[in-house]
């Protein structure tokens, strides 16, 4: 089904919430992993160790630490997060998303519609390009009543089976 197309959308908001938390609770959650990466490096005959750090570093990062913990928690984990949390916002940034919110006038997501307030504001971003914008609230009312009126089967689920459909 097309609106599949708004679940990167979603899952990006839910992924980007739970990095968010990761790193506020970096303290606590970290040394899970930490604990599950040294008991992995200890499986292979290893140990976790940090580089040497020196006065003035030029090709990696040398925050101050004095354990391995704390240096791969400050050099590695928490610029990591940072940048997986930039990436997610500028791919799904806000501005993109209003051509995803067109979908929700596919025949399949306006019959199950219940809150045509929300709708209108998710579509503000195309105002300029209505004939009457203040009317949209009743039109888009109106385009649910016709869609619900149809048989549940003869409702379009998909892009090109509405583009059959339009002139009907």
């Amino acid at each position: 089904m097309d609106l599949m197309l708004l679940m990167p959308i979603a899952k990006s908001t839910q992924k980007k919430k739970k990095i968010s938390d990761f790193r506020t609770n970096i303290d606590i959650e970290f040394i899970d992993w930490f604990s599950d990466a040294t008991k992995m490096a200890e499986n292979i005959g290893s140990q976790v160790e940090m580089p040497r750090l020196v006065g003035q570093q030029v090709h990696r990062a040398n925050v101050n630490a004095t354990t391995p913990l704390e240096y791969y928690k400050k050099n590695v984990v928490i610029p990591f997060l940072d940048h997986l949390t930039h990436e997610l916002d500028s791919r799904f940034r806000q501005e993109n998303r209003a051509g995803g919110d067109i979908f929700h006038l596919m025949p399949c997501s306006i019959v199950k519609c219940t809150d045509f307030d929300a709708l209108c504001e998710k579509l503000s971003y195309w105002e300029d390009d209505l004939p009457n914008p203040t009317a949209l609230k009743n039109e888009l009312k109106e385009w649910a009543n016709t869609w619900r009126a149809k048989p549940v089967d003869s409702i379009p689920k998909q892009i090109i089976q509405c583009y059959s459909v339009a002139d009907n």
